[in-house]
């Protein structure tokens, strides 16, 4: 009786009511911007790639090599049953943006002490433009934000029921994760350390993460291996490295296999590269210039990629101008495809960048200040601050804008947990 009281309490609480109201609309406007612009609107450059590559999953085409094979995999069952209808893809669009905010609702629930603020913090991501604009592309990020969702909800949900079961979905969705964005793997890391950290039976948990890599990431590496000659279950990240590490402005990737007499050419210009991020306050663009040609001979596996990397310039000569650049457009520039000015929501995207820095450091000083106070560090900083270090330091792949999306999330949960944490502190 206790708990049907407290719960009708709740319901009666006028700040959990107008919080549902507020998720209920911002639901209400995803749906309308799913059906004003349907993922099939806009099909240039990577979406076509992407769309393309959804015909035949996992094609033996070295590009489709080198992506990740989830989103692939994923696209071609869209299109199976959508049968690429516009209303149909619009209706698509609408559920996974709605069902993105449910899922990490859901991780909030377990993250955080109260309803109250878990409702907060998904009525705060509901009404990102940032969050509701990506949906109308079609792009991995669409795919990204919802399976990492689940996958953060899971390994809170683990690491406070721990069993055989749910460390088995754990690693299935962080793998899922993973296949789908590089991006998600040293989170991935942390969180399935975590889940083993806390079983007893840590062998038994370790037998099945390994079944599961090997069942799930083998078939990807073995295509891999056919198409590129390399062992790359998760896509081939070398160009992007190769990219990243030098100076020049655009790539030209050659792909020969001479066994069977094929060429492939790719040119690469990222979309950063167009433009100034500081825009209307400066003109400052990135100092990247000319182009670099990159040729591989697919017959020698890894050799020709390797060399291209090696003769890269030294990267940590230049880090202070990588990590400048690094910095700059993810935390100042307007995210890509997602900034066509004739799209309400994607102006407010543009113009929500301005709040980034502010917020990464408030919630960067709340971070420091429950670390003095508490001599400790809970798992959702330490979650938030690698992703953060690794895509702001690591010369890994040159920077777009579209990849700090996850970290509004974990970063606007992180501020709403120091909240919850402060409230609770005072309250002691």
């Amino acid at each position: 009786m206790p708990e049907i009281e407290a719960a009708s309490v709740a319901r009666r609480d006028p700040r959990t009511s107008a919080l549902y109201l507020a998720i209920g609309a911002g639901a209400v406007a995803r749906i309308q911007a799913a059906f004003l612009h349907s993922p099939s609107d806009i099909l240039l450059t990577d979406m076509k790639r992407h769309w393309d590559h959804g015909v035949f999953p996992l094609l033996d085409q070295p590009l489709a090599a080198i992506d990740p094979p989830g989103y692939q995999l994923w696209l071609a069952a869209v299109r199976a049953v959508t049968h690429d209808d516009r209303f149909q893809l619009s209706v698509y669009a609408a559920l996974l943006s709605v069902l993105t905010i449910w899922l990490w609702y859901r991780f909030a629930r377990e993250a955080l002490s109260s309803k109250c603020a878990a409702l907060l913090f998904a009525a705060l991501l509901t009404w990102s433009p940032s969050w509701i604009a990506i949906f109308g592309y079609i792009m991995p990020e669409t795919l990204f934000l919802p399976v990492l969702g689940a996958s953060l909800w899971s390994t809170w949900r683990t690491l406070r029921k721990p069993s055989a079961l749910s460390s088995a979905l754990c690693c299935a969705l962080w793998l899922l994760s993973m296949s789908t964005r590089i991006l998600a793997m040293p989170v991935a890391l942390i969180c399935l350390g975590a889940v083993l950290y806390v079983r007893s039976s840590r062998w038994k948990v370790a037998v099945i993460y390994a079944a599961l890599t090997l069942a799930i990431l083998m078939p990807f590496a073995l295509r891999a291996h056919r198409v590129l000659g390399v062992w790359a279950p998760l896509g081939h990240p070398a160009m992007n490295r190769i990219y990243a590490r030098s100076t020049a402005k655009e790539v030209l990737v050659v792909l020969r296999r001479p066994s069977q007499g094929q060429e492939f050419q790719y040119h690469f210009l990222s979309p950063s590269m167009s433009h100034q991020p500081f825009e209307p306050l400066s003109d400052w663009h990135s100092n990247r210039s000319g182009l670099l040609t990159i040729n591989v001979n697919l017959d020698a596996g890894s050799r020709d990629w390797d060399r291209a990397l090696a003769s890269a310039p030294p990267v940590w000569a230049r880090l202070p101008d990588v990590w400048k650049e690094n910095a700059i457009f993810l935390l100042f520039d307007a995210s890509w495809p997602d900034n066509q000015q004739e799209r309400f929501w994607d102006r407010r995207q543009i113009e929500q960048r301005w709040i980034l820095l502010p917020l990464l450091l408030v919630v960067m000083l709340g971070n420091a200040h429950y670390f003095w106070q508490h001599r400790s560090l809970h798992l959702l900083i330490v979650m938030n601050i690698a992703l953060w270090a690794l895509i702001l330091l690591a010369p890994a792949a040159v920077p777009e804008a579209r990849y700090r999306k996850p970290l509004e999330g974990l970063t606007l949960l992180n501020l709403v947990w120091l909240a919850e944490k402060r409230k609770l502190d005072r309250q002691r």
